[in-house]
């Protein structure tokens, strides 16, 4: 998992930067629901749950729909290859594997550290372990159950603006593709697929 702390948008000269202050919270508490809905899951050769691993790492990315036949979003950058590392490193299934850029996002006396380990391209890096079965304080029960209530307040979440989509604010813009994409995402009823037929703009909606 990439937790991105900015999603740029970028069509030819235009760029538009939004940022989600609870990125890290919420991708974590995504991570504790997957793990959550794995362990449900039996494993039918051994009878054991299904233990999942989880890595996050945060940091800038790119994201943008690409492709003509068959338009899809993604992102791109090195958080998204780190975010990768922290998963393939993780020795220890069913818990969730966090950098440091992450963690210091995500205060808790939760978080276990690793010792530093070596990522392929990175060399030793700092990083954290949580584990859901591994007992806890009070303290750090309590800090627990702060961050993911926080994340489910969702009236209290700063509503990010929607992509512009007019003319003026396109004013770089020289493709009529990328003008009618972003037009089909800042609609409310549109999806992504719905109405563009592609293109090589970027969003962050």
């Amino acid at each position: 998992m990439a937790g991105a702390d900015s999603a740029t948008v970028a069509a030819s000269d235009f760029a538009f930067v939004q940022v989600d202050p609870l990125h890290a919270q919420c991708t974590f508490a995504f991570a504790l629901a997957m793990l959550g809905a794995a362990a449900d899951v039996v494993m039918p050769d051994t009878g054991l749950p299904l233990r999942m691993r989880v890595g996050i790492h945060s940091g800038p990315v790119a994201s943008g729909v690409v492709g003509n036949r068959m338009p899809r979003f993604c992102l791109f950058g090195d958080t998204v290859n780190t975010a990768s590392r922290m998963e393939s490193t993780n020795e220890r299934p069913g818990c969730v594997h966090v950098s440091a850029d992450t963690q210091a996002l995500i205060a808790g006396n939760f978080w276990q550290a690793s010792g530093g380990i070596q990522v392929k391209g990175k060399g030793q890096m700092q990083t954290y372990y949580y584990d859901p079965a591994a007992p806890l304080s009070t303290a750090a029960q309590q800090q627990l159950q702060a961050l993911l209530h926080k994340t489910r307040r969702e009236p209290d979440r700063h509503v990010l603006p929607r992509c512009p989509s007019s003319a003026a604010a396109l004013q770089g813009a020289h493709s009529a593709t990328i003008l009618q994409l972003l037009e089909a995402l800042s609609s409310p009823t549109a999806g992504v697929g719905s109405s563009c037929s592609g293109g090589n703009a970027a969003n962050g909606c």
